[in-house]
C-alpha cells in the first residue's frame, strides 16, 4: 500500500517550485520568518509569521501560530474557495487537494495532500486511505492533457509542451493560472499516478518527471484522445 504523502513547496517567486518537504502521516512541519520561534524552515519574509502543518490519515490540519498575521489557505483549483487561519487559531482542516498559502496576502506556500473524503475534515479517528482518484475536470487534469497533446497526436518523439505554453493556453480558456501553478498541477498528476518525486535529486535531467508522467499518463490510458476535445 502507497504512504500517503503531503508534500509542501515554496510558494513565493521563483519560476521553479522548490520542495521544501515530504510528510508522512502523524509528522509535522513547523515554518515561518519568526526569529525568536523553533521551525523546521525559516522563510525570509518581511513580516514575522509562524504556521504548522500537520498530517493525519486522509487530511491535513494547519495552525496559525503568529500572533498578528492572518493566514489563508486557497484551492488553486479555484481561488475563490479558500479557508481562513485567524492568528492563534489551530488545527484547522484544509479540503483542498492543492492548497496556496497565503501569510498576510503574500503567496508562501504551495501544499498538494490528500484527495478530502466525507468526514476526514470532521474525525479523523477511523479515517480509511484515500484512493487517489483522478478527477477529469480538474485543472491539474487539463494540464496533463496540454502537455501529453503533442505525443497523442503525432506519436511519441514528439515534443511535450513546455509550462510556459500549458499556462498560456489555460489562460485563454477561462483558467487564470502562471508557469508555477503548471508546474504543480503537473507533480500533482504525477504524485496521483505514482511517479516518485526523490529521483529529481540524483542528477537526472530537468523535466524528467514530466517527461515520465506523460509516457505512464498516455500508455496506461489515464490521458488518451478523447480528452483532447473535452
Amino acid at each position: 500500500m502507497a504512504q500517503e504523502l503531503v508534500y509542501v513547496q515554496d510558494g513565493r517567486s521563483s519560476r521553479v517550485p522548490i520542495e521544501l518537504g515530504a510528510l508522512s502521516v502523524g509528522q509535522l512541519l513547523s515554518i515561518g520568518s519568526c526569529r525568536s520561534c523553533q521551525l523546521d524552515l525559516r522563510l525570509e519574509e518581511a513580516r514575522p509569521f509562524h504556521i504548522e502543518i500537520h498530517v493525519l490519515p486522509g487530511h491535513w490540519q494547519l495552525d496559525n501560530l503568529s500572533s498578528q498575521i492572518p493566514v489563508v489557505a486557497e484551492d488553486l483549483e479555484d481561488p475563490l474557495q479558500r479557508v481562513l487561519v485567524a492568528p492563534n487559531r489551530r488545527r484547522v482542516p484544509i479540503p483542498f487537494e492543492l492548497t496556496r498559502i497565503r501569510a498576510d496576502g503574500a503567496s508562501i506556500l504551495i501544499v498538494s495532500g490528500h484527495e478530502p473524503i466525507d468526514g476526514s475534515t470532521r474525525s479523523c479517528a477511523n479515517s480509511r486511505r484515500v484512493e487517489r482518484r483522478i478527477d477529469v475536470s480538474r485543472i491539474y487534469f487539463r494540464a496533463g492533457v496540454l502537455l501529453c497533446a503533442e505525443r497523442l497526436r503525432k506519436g511519441s518523439d514528439a515534443p511535450l509542451m513546455s509550462t510556459a505554453e500549458i499556462a498560456r493556453r489555460l489562460s485563454a480558456a477561462g483558467y487564470p493560472v502562471g508557469t508555477r501553478d503548471v508546474r504543480s498541477y503537473l507533480d500533482y498528476l504525477a504524485d496521483k499516478l505514482n511517479i516518485p518525486r526523490q529521483y529529481s535529486r540524483d542528477g537526472s535531467p530537468r523535466g524528467w518527471r514530466r517527461e515520465l508522467l506523460a509516457r505512464t499518463a498516455i500508455a496506461t490510458g489515464t490521458i488518451a484522445r478523447e480528452h483532447l476535445e473535452s
